[in-house]
């Protein structure tokens, strides 16, 4: 609700999205929200995402991914970055979700797929990309980037991580890309397995090749045995079912050694490497 002024409507819908968030069924707009602050904020970002997508400024960066037995760099993550024109780099923690919520999301993703295609064409290494159920379900990445991907000869190396799968909508549209992808040869990974949405069945339907546990697990398990624990079921199902397990945030030896007792086929994480605009 709102009587603020002459912009009603404005004012009523920084309210509505307050209630949502709150969780609350009625909200009066006022200033003591301070809705108007986070508002200008995302004006601010929508802004400076446009600036960086006209002046080249979103770049792909790269994190390696280990054979935990070889301990050789066998994969790489493919991560997106804002480059501020002070030089910057900006985590996509801070952006991402404001971009979703415009025209340029796809503008993003777009940039960062290509970018990673021209890195790979020119080695050996297999890469992921994360993908979120709105590039799939919504934004219809998929005939674009399979056509690119076997136009630059990438298609076999090339996994395809999904986020945030809790938000899928249409499991008919979803299968479909999937079963897609697997006619060219992409892999499949499902991202941060054990919090929010960790359906078993919902693993196995799409037919993964890759899953990776969420590094809210990971970091922990050397200290909190509940959280060994979990790992130790998601990699025992993992096994069972022919998944191959990434452990992500691997921060420190004692982490590897748990992921080694548990023979964890991948590692990822700082105490292999950070993220890069180069490959090591």
């Amino acid at each position: 609700i709102s009587y603020e002024g002459t912009n009603l409507v404005t004012f009523a819908d920084m309210a509505h999205k307050y209630a949502k968030k709150q969780n609350k069924d009625i909200v009066e707009y006022t200033h003591n929200l301070n809705i108007d602050g986070e508002y200008k904020k995302n004006l601010e970002w929508t802004k400076e995402l446009r600036r960086a997508v006209k002046e080249g400024r979103i770049k792909a960066y790269y994190q390696p991914i280990v054979n935990s037995k070889t301990k050789k760099i066998e994969k790489y993550e493919t991560l997106i970055r804002l480059i501020k024109s002070n030089g910057e780099v900006v985590s996509p923690i801070h952006f991402l979700e404001i971009a979703k919520k415009t025209r340029i999301y796809k503008e993003l993703t777009k940039s960062v797929v290509e970018q990673a295609f021209e890195t790979f064409a020119k080695n050996d290494y297999d890469f992921s990309i994360n993908l979120s159920a709105e590039d799939v379900l919504q934004h219809d990445v998929g005939s674009w980037l399979f056509e690119k991907a076997v136009e630059m000869k990438v298609h076999e190396r090339l996994v395809l991580e999904i986020v945030e799968s809790e938000s899928i909508t249409s499991f008919t549209q979803f299968n479909d890309f999937i079963k897609k992808s697997k006619e060219y040869g992409i892999k499949i990974a499902i991202d941060d397995f054990g919090t929010g949405y960790s359906n078993f069945e919902y693993l196995i339907n799409i037919n993964a090749d890759y899953l990776k546990i969420d590094g809210s697990l990971i970091k922990e398990m050397d200290k909190d045995e509940k959280k060994y624990a979990v790992v130790e079921t998601i990699v025992s199902f993992a096994k069972k079912n022919n998944i191959k397990v990434i452990a992500e945030f691997v921060s420190n030896r004692e982490i590897e050694e748990r992921t080694n007792q548990l023979n964890i086929e991948f590692n990822q994480g700082h105490y292999y490497g950070q993220p890069q605009s180069e490959l090591v």
